[in-house]
């Protein structure tokens, strides 16, 4: 996609990505590797797009600035964040970009490098007072990768994040389509606003009616017609009635 060159424009991951070909290309490396992961946009949020189940138990050992790390090596033009853990356990962070710009990372599942270091996990899970069998389970399907494995996951990302960026004529239609809904959000709300004027316009003259025929024009006082009805209601809800009558 063409874009004028020292136009600053704030991309939004959703409008210059096709979301499916993301979850697909997602969903395929999972097939090939095992590897599970979830998408955030440049402002944190996590887009509902996850590639079958990412594995929090192991946030449990504190490593909690792992994503503010991989972010950071990112904002340096790393074409990869790699965050270093527990025992060989190895964070990744794929970056989003368009046109240079970061737009949102791709953060896999923690895998090992090498090898995994059982004992070094077993103590901290006991200081977690974490089930030992989950524990046996966790390490078990945690993958374990070579350092050459994470350049060829950098490559299969880098490939395909480009298939996923929507073409030109995808992103203009989809402006288009924005254009329009917009258009007629306006057109609804400028109806709402002469419904309202319309509405409140009859509510005065239906007041107006309302007070000459029940109020005396003169006093200003409830005159015969509303005293009628006010006696006509009584009687229906069998309410008594007290008349004063004065020579």
């Amino acid at each position: 996609m063409r874009m004028k060159v020292g136009a600053h424009m704030a991309f939004v991951l959703a409008d210059m990505i096709n979301i499916s070909e993301l979850k697909n290309l997602m969903e395929r490396f999972y097939s090939i590797t095992s590897i599970a992961c979830y998408v955030k946009d440049i402002s944190g949020e996590i887009l509902n797009i996850n590639s079958q189940k990412y594995i929090h138990i192991f946030d449990k050992l504190g490593d909690n600035k792992k994503e503010e790390y991989i972010l950071n090596q990112i904002r340096n033009e790393s074409k990869i964040g790699v965050f270093k853990g527990y025992g060989n356990l190895v964070y990744i962070g794929i970056p989003i970009t368009i046109n240079e710009e970061h737009i949102g990372t791709i953060f896999l599942n923690p895998v090992f490098i090498e090898k995994s270091d059982k004992d070094c996990f077993k103590v901290k899970f006991e200081e977690s007072n974490f089930d030992e069998r989950k524990y046996k389970l966790l390490i078990k399907n945690t993958p374990v990768i070579s350092e050459r494995y994470i350049e060829k996951i950098t490559q299969f990302f880098h490939y395909g994040l480009i298939l996923a960026q929507k073409t030109e004529d995808e992103f203009i239609m989809d402006l288009d389509i924005n254009k329009k809904l917009n258009q007629s959000y306006v057109e609804l709300f400028g109806i709402y606003e002469q419904l309202c004027a319309s509405e409140r316009q009859l509510r005065s003259k239906y007041d107006g009616i309302k007070k000459l025929a029940y109020y005396d024009q003169l006093t200003n006082l409830p005159n015969w017609n509303l005293f009628k009805k006010e006696v006509e209601k009584r009687i229906e809800k069998n309410q008594g009635i007290i008349f004063l009558y004065s020579k």
